[in-house]
């Protein structure tokens, strides 16, 4: 990072960014407080409920509370990008009769996207979600260094942050006093920067924000060997740890649909007597029996075998399909648990399991 390519900014700026990215017509996402709890949401100015909150998480727990100085809300909240890349219910197709032919509508295209204040590890799980279900290329990544761990966070061990990501058009980084280091990682960051009011900052502040990013990487109690676990869950089919997870696990489809990369949809297709049809995708999951049923019934009947199927997909088959975990270490599987297990728990059981084999 040089001083040519970093300013220093205050609150402000954070408004000038939105109005300059919907003069554009750019559909602004970013983090808001709704009911309680940080989200990503639309958003028509910076939503200034946030400065001085930062949400806290534990195992099957979710809290705000006040911080002097914080303005992104502290860690993940529950909502990640895959709502905006795949919204939990959408029109895939509609249809009607009209004077004898069938019409078929496809659903219109919506405005590109610009993400404010996305944390790294949504921007990887972006990236890999993309895989399945592709963004808009020209979505504009404005990326908020995480300078606070939170609980369940393990994105560390994950290379997925705390240190912003790869693709981003424009990084911030809180100092901690209600002002921001802001630099520029693309041409169009670097447009978008140069209309921003700052001033040059210093080596001081620079060091500043590089100290509390590697702090906030320190601090995380929780880690996970992407690839060791590639390697043990893959191996351990009829591990004792299934059954064990199964024994609390409720099969609520929490932890999927919080994950910022799980992909499972269901397709329904409805028609009226007036002749309309529509066809329907909808979030689904592997933990909903249904999923996975086939002529005969269901092959993935018990809790066990649906949470196997869950994390071993995630951290060991997923590698196969998309050459990367499909886990990004946000935590929100952990958070929003009801029982709060923790998938790096588990897997760190399997992997030690493996070893002493």
């Amino acid at each position: 990072m040089s001083t040519e390519r970093s300013l220093t900014v205050e609150l402000p700026a954070l408004n000038s960014l939105v109005d300059l990215l919907r003069s554009h017509d750019y559909a602004v996402v970013g983090p808001t407080m709704r009911d309680g709890v940080v989200v990503l949401d639309l958003l028509e100015r910076f939503d200034e409920q946030l400065v001085g909150v930062e949400s806290v998480s534990g195992p099957g727990q979710y809290r705000t509370q006040e911080k002097v100085g914080a303005l992104f809300g502290g860690p993940v909240g529950p909502v990640s990008p895959k709502r905006w890349m795949s919204p939990p219910r959408s029109v895939a197709w509609s249809a009607r009769i009209e004077d004898g032919r069938v019409e078929v509508t496809n659903p219109a295209r919506v405005s590109p996207l610009a993400y404010l204040g996305i944390r790294p590890c949504d921007v990887a799980a972006k990236a890999i979600f993309g895989k399945v279900w592709p963004g808009h290329p020209d979505d504009v990544l404005i990326v908020a260094e995480c300078t606070t761990a939170g609980e369940t966070c393990f994105c560390s061990s994950m290379g997925t942050g705390p240190s912003a990501a790869e693709g981003a058009d424009i990084i911030l980084t809180e100092l901690g006093d209600g002002r921001l280091l802001v630099r520029s990682e693309s041409d169009r960051g670097a447009v978008l920067l140069a209309k921003v009011d700052g001033v040059a900052s210093s080596a001081d502040e620079i060091e500043s924000g590089r100290a509390r990013v590697r702090a906030a990487a320190e601090s995380m109690g929780r880690s996970l060997d992407p690839q060791a676990a590639r390697e043990a869950l893959g191996a351990m089919p009829d591990s004792a740890v299934w059954d064990s997870v199964a024994k609390r696990c409720l099969a609520c489809t929490n932890c999927t649909m919080v994950c910022p990369t799980c992909f499972c949809t269901s397709i329904s297709d409805t028609a009226d007597l007036a002749g309309e049809t529509e066809r329907t995708i909808r979030w689904d999951s592997c933990f909903t029996p249904g999923f996975s049923e086939v002529h005969g019934g269901a092959h993935r009947a018990s809790v066990a075998a649906r949470y196997r199927h869950w994390a071993t997909h995630k951290l060991t088959s997923w590698w196969d399909q998309f050459g990367t975990a499909g886990c990004v270490g946000c935590g929100r599987c952990i958070t929003w648990c009801p029982v709060g297990i923790d998938i790096t728990e588990e897997a760190n059981r399997i992997i030690k399991e493996v070893s002493h084999a």
